[in-house]
């Protein structure tokens, strides 16, 4: 009895601890990531800019993070020549906590000297630009 409540408390240890988002894990989980000092899975949001470009379906995940490293999820899909972007900050404790979608007309990256910008433009309602910013 007592090493299946040691193993019930230890699953729900795991369990919650799989439940926090980290750069590290949405970048394993396959999400693009350029925060906090991690950088991972840029190729698939390159890819989904070729496909927009090619005007071909697509789909990629992005994780941001707050200056206090809590996720912002973004999804942005391309169907019907629109991009629709879906944007969840649920899990941000010190922001709003209001999901969002935005519809754009085009993203592009535009290459800096130190850095590579990713830029969306023409959404409605109107937002920043700015999607993420990747150091070469």
């Amino acid at each position: 009895m007592r090493y299946k409540n040691l193993f019930i408390l230890a699953s729900l240890f795991m369990l919650l601890m799989g439940c926090s988002t980290t750069p590290d894990r949405a970048v394993k989980n396959g999400n693009v990531v350029s925060d906090l000092g991690v950088v991972g899975n840029i190729e698939k949001l390159d890819y989904f800019i070729s496909e927009v470009t090619n005007k071909k379906d697509s789909r990629v995940k992005i994780t941001r993070f707050t200056k206090e490293g809590d996720p912002v999820f973004i999804r942005m899909s391309y169907v019907h020549r629109k991009i629709k972007i879906e944007e969840d900050p649920s899990k941000d404790k010190n922001g709003d906590k209001e999901k969002r979608n935005y519809f754009c007309e085009s993203i592009t990256k535009k290459e800096q000297a130190d850095e590579v910008h990713y830029l969306i433009m023409d959404c409605t309602p109107s937002i920043s630009s700015e999607l993420i910013v990747v150091p070469k």
